[in-house]
């Protein structure tokens, strides 16, 4: 498997995980020194982040889909761009949130795995 589709089986991965609501693998998605960059809100390191999403699987279901618009390694290094949509459906009842983000990751290589160190996300236009 070349790098690129290592990264892109990794955002399967993470899609599968966060649509079962499955935090423990979301949480290994991103490398313990992850900074989050949140459209609107204060960057987040990786207990943050983590902690926030426990939250919103308390709260919801999440329904999330990716377009990855380009995958591009170099040695170690990559980054993956693209969009990102989710549907959030409150556990209480009510009418479900829509996001759609544009996303950039930045990907780093450690001990064989590729992981997430670096990631933001805005609204189009």
């Amino acid at each position: 498997m070349t790098d690129e589709e290592e990264i892109a089986a990794a955002v399967e991965r993470f899609l599968r995980a966060y649509n079962a609501g499955d935090v423990e693998t979301i949480a290994g998605y991103y490398a313990d020194d992850l900074v989050k960059d949140r459209q609107g809100a204060p960057p987040e390191k990786k207990a943050e982040t983590v902690a926030r999403v426990r939250g919103v699987f308390r709260d919801f279901s999440g329904s999330l889909s990716v377009s990855n618009d380009e995958i591009v390694v170099s040695g170690d290094l990559a980054y993956a761009r693209g969009t990102l949509r989710i549907t959030l459906t409150p556990r209480a009842g009510g009418t479900p949130q829509r996001v759609e983000r544009r996303f950039l990751e930045i990907w780093r290589k450690r001990e064989g795995r590729w992981l997430v160190t670096r990631t933001m996300d805005n609204t189009a236009g």
